[in-house]
């Protein structure tokens, strides 16, 4: 196909107007961006569960709950009373038990001494 054809096909002369062909071509092109788009990030389930779904892969997952995992290790370490230690190791057991779901593989979780924090001192 010829260069000039083509543009012209896709952009056409000035004083003319694009025929059928150019309509159609247009809304299969974006009809199957659209359906692809769909797809790759598991919208359309008849088709799988895509490929681009950022929460589902491992690396994503296993970063964002080692993430909580620390938050979470922090406050129990720092829980002054029964309640809140109870609480807290709760939440910490839960989280592990998702982590080794998710991940594949246990989390090591640090002591209490081995977390740095940076509190705030009133002078």
């Amino acid at each position: 196909m010829n260069w000039v054809k083509l543009i012209n096909f896709v952009v056409p002369p000035e004083g003319e107007s694009h025929d059928r062909r150019w309509y159609a071509w247009v809304g299969i092109s974006l009809t199957l961006g659209w359906i692809f788009m769909w797809w790759s990030i598991g919208m359309i389930p008849a088709f799988g569960a895509g490929f681009a779904k950022a929460e589902e892969t491992t690396f994503n997952t296993q970063m964002l709950l080692e993430s909580r995992l620390s938050s979470v290790k922090q406050r129990q370490c720092l829980a002054e009373d029964t309640e809140s230690k109870v609480y807290w190791t709760g939440e910490l057991g839960r989280l592990i038990q998702l982590y080794k779901e998710k991940v594949g593989y246990d989390y090591r979780e640090p002591p209490c001494e081995a977390i740095v924090v940076a509190k705030a001192t009133d002078e």
